[in-house]
């Protein structure tokens, strides 16, 4: 399952890192309140689930965060 827009997304450690802003071609852009939006990759999302809200888990912990922002467009 793909993330959509307006989605929360959490670390895999459950980490708030924002809501999915934009879908595009392997990747997704993250809203984030308070700081510069960035991309993520879709092959890095661990689930997305139908929680209180609808959220995308990714496969990799908040500390390693830095490591996994993409470049994109």
């Amino acid at each position: 399952m793909e993330p959509a827009i307006g989605d929360w997304v959490l670390t895999a450690d459950g980490q708030h890192l924002g809501r999915v802003k934009r879908v595009s071609d392997g990747a997704f852009q993250l809203d984030v309140t308070g700081e510069p939006d960035y991309w993520l990759r879709l092959d890095e999302v661990g689930g997305v689930g139908e929680e209180v809200l609808r959220t995308v888990r990714m496969s990799f912990p908040s500390e390693t965060l830095e490591d996994h922002r993409i470049k994109y467009g």
